[in-house]
């Protein structure tokens, strides 16, 4: 969300990004020792029970196969996605996918767990080209030890007009808006070690500076930076950056049930629509 604000960026403004990075890097830190540690902690609540690790492996064994693939670049397969899909997915030109077929088929339980969980909760996510089809992955240290990390971003465009706007006309056709109570449930955080998902309460008073660029001042004199700012706190995104910054970005993941692939194409239903699609 937010297409808008790599310009503003370019504009100069990145000078003004270390102040107060190193504060929410550190909030980011607590709140991800805590899902360990409390099951969650006051911000944190769990979406489901752990999830089977691939064909039995243990957790190491799953943290290191997650290294070889997404730091040291191997074991993967780079795959073909079609240019409407890879342009409105997450990430860059390249895509790729696990050849460990287990670990392939890991990954879109994950989004379904998102959705599923949090239907028995009353809350509707849906995995669409508006809802749930991406995530950001980070790698960070937790006691000494590697682990792994995606940050899911649920509700990515509403339907409010000047979301619409700011996203590029993104949104127009969306079913929600950001007044929905079930809007601001939309972050969830998953972590590799415990290959579990957890719901973070974004909206709460405390978690204010992770929905928020440093850079924007809301008592700035620019009525652009504070239309942004307010926009940021309507958004209630938790901003991937302070995550990626506990070690290290790696990018995302991206899934695509076969119907969203079909709409987002313009291809005509068929008897053998395409198959459902997860690369990172």
């Amino acid at each position: 969300m937010y297409k808008k604000l790599p310009l503003l960026l370019s504009l100069g403004l990145t000078c003004l990004l270390p102040a107060f990075a190193g504060e929410r890097t550190e909030l980011a830190r607590s709140i991800v020792d805590r899902l360990v540690r409390e099951d969650g902690g006051p911000y944190a609540e769990s979406v489901a029970t752990t999830l089977p690790l691939p064909r039995g492996m243990s957790s190491g064994a799953f943290v290191q196969a997650l290294q070889a693939v997404w730091v040291e670049g191997k074991e993967r397969v780079a795959v073909s996605v079609p240019e409407p899909v890879r342009k409105w997915g997450s990430g860059g030109q390249m895509a790729w996918q696990f050849k460990n077929a287990a670990l392939q088929g890991y990954f879109p339980q994950l989004f379904e767990t998102i959705r599923s969980g949090m239907a028995r909760r009353g809350h509707q996510v849906s995995l669409g080209k508006n809802d749930l089809f991406h995530g950001h992955i980070f790698a960070f240290e937790r006691d000494g030890v590697r682990d792994f990390g995606i940050l899911f971003h649920a509700k990515e465009y509403p339907n409010d007009p000047d979301f619409v706007e700011q996203n590029g006309g993104k949104g127009t056709d969306s079913d929600f808006s950001t007044r929905d109570r079930s809007y601001k449930l939309r972050n969830f955080l998953w972590l590799a070690s415990a290959s579990k998902v957890w719901l973070v309460r974004a909206d709460k008073p405390a978690l204010k500076p992770l929905i928020t660029s440093e850079w924007l001042d809301p008592n700035s004199d620019d009525p652009l930076l504070r239309t942004l700012y307010q926009l940021q706190l309507r958004a209630v995104t938790l901003q991937d950056q302070y995550f990626a910054e506990l070690g290290q970005p790696l990018g995302s993941i991206n899934y695509f049930k076969s119907a969203t692939i079909v709409q987002l194409t313009g291809q005509q239903p068929s008897r053998h629509p395409p198959s459902d699609l997860l690369y990172f």
